[in-house]
């Protein structure tokens, strides 16, 4: 009997495909009690043929090889999720590797709150597979790199506002209408959003159970990616204000400083050089901290350019955001707030 469906957005990853089914056909949960379901985006490279030719290999799993023309994420976990035959979902991501023991334990500790836990999950642990990719995991596996996305470095079981890549109880997808496909990133955050106030149940955290993620191994590719994150954030914040965390106000205090520093350059040119002198050293101060911790001496440089490309995509897709979604004064008044209390 199927209890658990597994659901997996895929485009273009016939790199990444076996080996990822590798690690899936691993699990000690048994095989006839969970389902796969692979959504391909219209894959233009041979994906779709190394799916076909997983479910041939493996007649004796229940395996789904859906179809989502519209190529987004959410649309994709939406398709799979009208296909679910199983009373728990799972999302899982090509770019990663999972232990032998990761869909019982995440079924264990489905089953033992369904009243409670609208969401569960573990650790996201991000892992190189390349000298370049290994770098860019130490600097986002630090949280005074990436903020404060509690699922990527915590080491203790506790309540958050979200986690990726998730595991639920389907009835629960089903009451807030699955994954809202007006985000074409940052679709988990503005979910468990939903699922926290309309179920009114918490999100849960275990970093017993570890999923390992591989990171993007190009400087483009981090551009790309932490420029999404920035601009759809905004959106969320601005349809979820309680989204927003300390970490979010980087832009905005960063936002700050520029217009600080435009003000004393035309007012006293003399004090903007001393302003820009002090801010460059803090600055440095905390990048060079960073990276003594994080790399060896012969990585420091290339390093602290990750980090810095990391961040910066992120804040001048947050101004991105700004323009196209409006600023979030409700979020970050309510953030203040709560900073209060």
């Amino acid at each position: 009997m199927i209890n658990l469906s597994i659901l997996i957005p895929v485009y273009n990853e016939e790199k990444f495909i076996n080996a990822f089914w590798d690690f899936l056909q691993e699990q000690d949960l048994p095989s006839d009690s969970y389902e796969v379901i692979f959504i391909d985006g219209n894959s233009t490279d041979h994906t779709l043929e190394e799916l076909n030719k997983i479910k041939e290999r493996n007649e004796n799993l229940a395996i789904k090889i859906l179809s989502n023309p519209k190529r987004m994420i959410a649309t994709s976990l939406n398709v799979g999720l009208k296909e679910c035959a199983g009373d728990y979902v799972v999302r899982l991501d090509v770019h990663s590797r999972i232990p032998v023991n990761y869909l019982s334990e995440i079924y264990l500790l489905l089953q033992s709150e369904p009243l409670k836990y609208c969401n569960v999950g573990g650790r996201t642990v991000t892992q190189g597979y390349d000298p370049y990719s290994t770098l860019v995991a130490k600097a986002l596996s630090n949280k005074w790199v990436i903020g404060g996305a509690k699922f990527r470095y915590s080491s203790k079981v506790e309540e958050v506002d979200t986690l990726f890549p998730g595991a639920w109880l389907k009835q629960d997808l089903l009451l807030v209408g699955g994954w809202n496909e007006e985000w074409k990133i940052n679709e988990d955050v503005e979910l468990n959003c939903r699922l926290r106030k309309e179920t009114l149940k918490k999100i849960i955290l275990n970093p017993s159970i570890e999923i390992f993620y591989f990171p993007r191994n190009t400087m483009r590719g981090l551009v790309k990616q932490y420029f999404n994150y920035g601009y759809w954030r905004i959106k969320t914040a601005n349809a979820h204000q309680e989204s927003i965390r300390l970490s979010h106000i980087l832009p905005l205090f960063v936002l700050f400083w520029l217009l600080a520093a435009g003000g004393l350059l035309v007012l006293d040119p003399e004090l903007f050089l001393y302003f820009s002198i002090l801010s460059i050293s803090l600055y440095a101060v905390y990048m060079l901290s960073l990276g003594m911790a994080l790399f060896k001496p012969k990585d420091i440089a290339i390093g602290l350019t990750i980090i810095f490309i990391v961040q910066s995509s992120w804040i001048i897709g947050s101004y991105a955001g700004y323009v196209k979604f409006g600023f979030p004064f409700t979020g970050y008044l309510a953030l203040f707030k709560r900073s209060l209390v």
